[in-house]
């Protein structure tokens, strides 16, 4: 629309497609060991050359269509829209290769040296929390800019209540304990999250000024009358509710634990008590069911879980071919999960083995992913001049 970045555009679309091949190559190839891996079948060579073919094609269009990618305009400063949305782009580009890398280096590892190299969880938190965090704050600072050049005027005047909130907010953290990541997340996320809200705020109260409608009017009239603004600004308020749920996972607890029939354990805050385990015989697997009741420290009832221990093929003769299997039980609220693990059984102890994990604002990722999918809908649904024409 602003006649710039063509040919970056271009190699974002044309990238996407491809590590979407390249995604379905590692998954079906049998290269490398994972939960997300299919059975081993020799489709792997097959994708591999179409790859290559692809990114062929792709290189080949872009040198040919060349002189229609260059760009009419450049950005005129640093402090302009077109630049943060540059930037924005740039910063999932990192993250995207910082997953790949990631991914695709054990299997370079293991060809070259010969030796497996796990990568685990700590090198993506290690790597893309401080990007995501620098992402969650552009997420903000994006719709505050003004095209072409943010003065020095508009920029105090648009930043000035964003920062206030973002300040009180990690005072907030500060007095409530909150360290580390968390608490520069919560801070970016009280950014964001004001930035987003006054712009909201700011055309209810000019349009509500001028033709006299009520607050939910004018906010309806707002988005159906500028869906690509208001819709992406939608887009950003569902991004920042999932990174405040993501940031509960910084207060993730968890326990593992042997429990007999009326005996309880006390863990962050709560009583987790066996009231009952009952054998019970299906159609496809046996299954052990515990009745669990979940109390607080004050003795106040919440829930009861229903975790099972099962077993298919639990006729077979032979006991390597029967399968394992936990069906875990999880109470949820908007404030934190509560996931209960059957583990195993004792049966000649009578012991039956649990983990719990209780992992807060879970349901928020949720939330903000419904978010983001009804603000994608409302820049994507078609003005009616565009279904006539």
């Amino acid at each position: 629309k602003k006649g710039l970045l063509k040919l970056w555009n271009i190699i974002l679309i044309l990238s996407t497609f491809i590590l979407v091949i390249f995604g379905t190559f590692l998954t079906r190839s049998g290269v490398m060991s994972s939960v997300h891996s299919f059975a081993v079948s020799d489709l792997g060579p097959a994708f591999l050359i179409f790859i290559f073919i692809l990114s062929g094609i792709s290189l080949y269009l872009i040198w040919l269509r060349l002189p229609i990618f260059k760009s009419h305009k450049k950005i005129k400063s640093v402090s302009s829209r077109e630049s943060g949305i540059l930037l924005n782009n740039v910063i999932f580009v990192v993250i995207c290769f910082s997953v790949f890398w990631g991914t695709i280096f054990p299997v370079i590892s293991e060809a070259v040296r010969g030796s497996k190299i796990t990568v685990g969880p700590p090198f993506y938190n290690q790597v893309n929390i401080p990007i995501g965090l620098i992402l969650l704050f552009f997420t903000g600072v994006g719709p505050l800019l003004v095209w072409g050049r943010t003065s020095k005027r508009a920029f105090f005047r648009n930043f000035k209540l964003p920062i206030i909130a973002m300040i009180f907010i990690f005072l907030i953290c500060y007095f409530l304990g909150i360290r580390g990541s968390a608490m520069i997340s919560f801070s970016l996320a009280g950014f964001s999250l004001s930035a987003i809200l006054k712009e909201f705020w700011r055309g209810v109260i000019s349009r509500k000024s001028q033709h006299n409608e009520s607050i939910l009017k004018s906010l309806s009239t707002l988005i159906n009358k500028n869906r690509n603004r208001y819709g992406g600004h939608i887009v950003h308020l569902g991004v920042i509710i999932m990174f405040v749920g993501f940031t509960g996972h910084a207060f993730d607890s968890e326990i593992e634990f042997s429990l007999k029939n009326n005996e309880s354990i006390n863990f962050n805050g709560y009583q987790f008590e066996l009231t009952s385990l009952l054998p019970e015989e299906r159609p496809n697997h046996f299954a052990w069911i515990a009745e669990m009741k979940i109390r607080k420290a004050n003795n106040d009832f919440i829930t009861t879980l229903y975790p099972e221990k099962r077993v298919y093929f639990h006729r077979h003769p032979n006991p390597e071919k029967r399968q394992p299997h936990s069906e875990l039980d999880i109470y949820s609220t908007i404030k934190k999960d509560i996931y209960s693990i059957f583990s195993g059984l004792d049966e000649n102890n009578e012991t039956a083995f649990f983990k719990i994990m209780i992992n807060p604002l879970v349901r928020l990722v949720w939330y903000g992913g419904y978010i983001l999918i009804i603000g994608t809908l409302i820049i994507l649904y078609p003005t009616r001049q565009n279904v006539w024409t």
